[in-house]
């Protein structure tokens, strides 16, 4: 990444795939960066040795962000946890914030209580960004309820330029098509939708939804994620289906892959 990024959002795909185990896709997982913060957006199994893989730390991460609870999508968490309390030679005592639907507390709580493992020297500080919630006035997280799961949220993450504009990404988790999110993305920088499936699954979208999707909302560029097997068949064609909808710029996801916003 040879441009200056320092005052930039950097987003790491850390897992592109879904809950089915595949060498070449991880389950979800993203990597936010701006200046000093740092977030794990969707912890799914094996996320923080992707982490690691992409030359991250997890011990200065600022908080984790939580689309919704389903295991591929959160179960590294007690291992974070696990991690912050016994790495050798280290001990947090910075606040972690943990950020999410209303029933996030009882979430994390509830696997605190069955692995008797909890927060050890510092603080965790539970948010529910519904409206918008501030960091410093440099970076601001808000969502909307997500159609998925009961505990599921679409995630905007921005912050604003030298010169004032907002700048940043949505990010809709698992979704079934959802026409409140081109509203809440309206001309975002980068939108990323999954599209899990070149066929419909209940509670999950198509390339051709997905497109439809992007069409309203009118990203700078839209980022396909959450691919199950299927989607890599390369006679889907996935690029295409969504052109068919969507007249601007569309990436595939894959893991590692780094994105500057």
């Amino acid at each position: 990444m040879s441009e200056n990024t320092t005052d930039k959002m950097i987003l790491k795909i850390l897992g592109s795939g879904s809950c089915v185990p595949r060498v070449g896709r991880a389950p979800s997982g993203y990597f936010i960066k701006y200046k000093n913060y740092k977030f794990l957006l969707d912890c799914g199994p094996g996320i923080l040795r992707q982490l690691v893989k992409a030359k991250e730390d997890y011990k200065d991460l600022t908080g984790v962000i939580f689309s919704h609870f389903h295991p591929d999508h959160s179960s590294d968490f007690i291992p974070l946890i696990q991690a912050l309390n016994y790495t050798p030679e280290f001990k947090r005592k910075k606040e972690l914030l943990l950020i999410g639907s209303s029933k996030l507390e009882d979430f994390a709580k509830s696997l605190y209580k069955i692995y008797n493992i909890s927060p050890e020297g510092y603080d965790t500080a539970f948010v529910e960004p519904d409206g918008k919630f501030t960091l410093n006035d440099e970076i601001s997280i808000s969502s909307i309820r997500g159609n998925h799961s009961d505990s599921s949220s679409i995630i905007k993450i921005t912050y604003k330029t030298d010169s004032g504009k907002e700048k940043g990404f949505v990010y809709s988790g698992d979704t079934d098509f959802d026409e409140n999110i081109p509203e809440f993305a309206k001309n975002i920088d980068t939108l990323i939708l999954e599209c899990s499936y070149p066929y419909k699954i209940e509670g999950h979208l198509t390339p051709e939804e997905a497109g439809r999707i992007a069409q309203a909302a009118k990203p700078g560029k839209l980022l396909l994620t959450h691919f199950y097997p299927p989607s890599d068949n390369p006679d889907i064609k996935i690029q295409h289906r969504v052109k068919e909808h969507f007249i601007g710029q569309v990436l595939l996801a894959h893991d590692l892959m780094e994105i500057v916003i």
